[in-house]
Parts: structure tokens; C-alpha cells; sequence
């Protein structure tokens, strides 16, 4: 569950730290302009009473603080309530909170003849089409995290671990397009679970939803 905690309401989010150890905190700055969205684990020294600063400065004047203990659920309110999340966090240097962006990387992003870079501390993939992380992200706020075509929801099966998981589709390829255009995620993005996203790149061009929603039933 997602709280927010602002208006000076300092105490209330010390108490949330206190009873959430293991939390997530966005600190972010107010209005609707605002564009600094920095994740930080909770009771990270710079998000905490650890230096003297006056009454409400933490979630008071300037400053907002958005907590959960899943980040996929912070991510998913900023995307529906702030339009300059870029759809992804900053990650505080300082506590450095095991943050991982709920962009991945699948099969209608790459093309055969791809090349990959190895060997860094991340795989590079070259030539791959930009995405934009927003889109997705206002993708699962619209449609949820279950599989629109078998129905699979990643919480229901493994519990939290699973909260907030799910594998977006293109409906449109990007690679027939060849360059960047405007995504409409509630008209070319829907959620797929991997096993779905997998079986629907079969074949090329893509079956389409109704096609391997067929496939499902006619094994059943």
C-alpha cells in the first residue's frame, strides 16, 4: 500500500520508517512540474531525523514523501499522478536501495541481427529501439498486472514477491515502424504474462490477442 505523507505530517512518516525497516521512500519535490523523484530505503540518513532541520521540513514546504515496501506500487502512483515522472527513479548514492526499473527488456525489442556488448557490469544492447519507461508504466496503471490473455496474476500465484510483475506487448512492432513515435498505452500496450509474450512472438508478424486466446482454448 501506497501512503503519502505531506502537509508537515513529519511525525506520521517517522513512525512509518520506524515500523517499516525495509521500505521504500520517494522524496520528491511538490507541484505538479515537479521533476526530482530520488528512491532511497527507508531510514536512509537523508531522508531521516539525523540532522536538526525545523519543524516539517521533511514533509513539509518543499518536500513530499511517497513510502511503500514494493516500489513497483510507488512507481505506478507517480505514473498516474505526476506528469513529469520519467519512469524511472533516481537511486540515493548514499543508501543505494536495491531499485530495479519495471522496464525489461522483451522479445519485440530486438531485432535477429542484433549485436550485444559483454563483459560490463551491464549487457548493452546495440541498435535496440528506444522505449519509453512512462508509457509502460501508464500502461499497468490503466490495465493492471494480470495477463490479458490467460489471466495470470503474478501476486496471486507467489505473493509479494510477485506484486507489481508483468511483461508489457507492443501491438505494434517497432521495427516495422523504424523510427521513434508516440505510444498510446491504452491502444498499443497491453500486459502479457512471459509465457504469453513468448508464445505470441511465435510467429511474424505477431499473433494477434484474439488469435492465442484461441490457442488457449482449444487445449482446454
Amino acid at each position: 500500500m501506497v501512503e503519502v505523507f505531506k502537509e508537515g505530517n513529519d511525525q506520521a512518516y517517522f513512525e512509518w520508517m520506524k515500523k517499516n525497516p525495509n521500505g521504500f521512500v520517494l522524496n520528491m519535490g511538490r507541484g505538479e512540474g515537479n521533476s526530482f523523484f530520488m528512491i532511497h530505503r527507508s531510514g536512509c540518513s537523508h531522508i531521516s531525523p539525523y540532522f536538526q532541520y525545523d519543524d516539517k521540513a521533511y514533509t513539509g514546504k518543499y518536500l513530499i514523501k511517497i513510502v511503500s515496501n514494493n516500489v513497483a506500487e510507488i512507481e505506478k502512483h507517480c505514473a498516474e499522478n505526476y506528469k513529469k515522472f520519467p519512469g524511472t527513479f533516481r537511486v540515493c548514492k548514499s543508501c543505494r536501495p536495491e531499485y530495479m526499473p519495471q522496464e525489461i527488456t522483451y522479445p519485440d525489442e530486438l531485432e535477429e541481427d542484433e549485436t550485444f556488448i559483454e563483459g560490463a557490469k551491464k549487457t548493452v544492447t546495440v541498435n535496440a529501439y528506444e522505449r519509453d519507461p512512462k508509457a509502460r508504466a501508464k500502461c499497468i496503471a490503466h490495465y493492471g498486472c494480470r495477463c490479458m490473455c490467460c489471466g495470470f496474476d503474478f501476486e496471486e500465484k507467489y505473493g509479494e514477491i510477485g506484486k507489481g510483475f508483468i511483461h508489457v506487448h507492443h501491438l505494434v512492432e517497432i521495427h516495422t515502424i523504424g523510427q521513434s513515435y508516440k505510444v498510446d498505452p491504452k491502444k498499443d500496450l497491453i500486459p502479457l504474462c512471459p509465457n504469453c509474450h513468448a508464445m505470441i512472438h511465435k510467429k511474424s508478424p505477431p499473433y494477434t490477442l484474439e488469435e492465442l486466446k484461441d490457442k488457449i482454448n482449444l487445449v482446454h
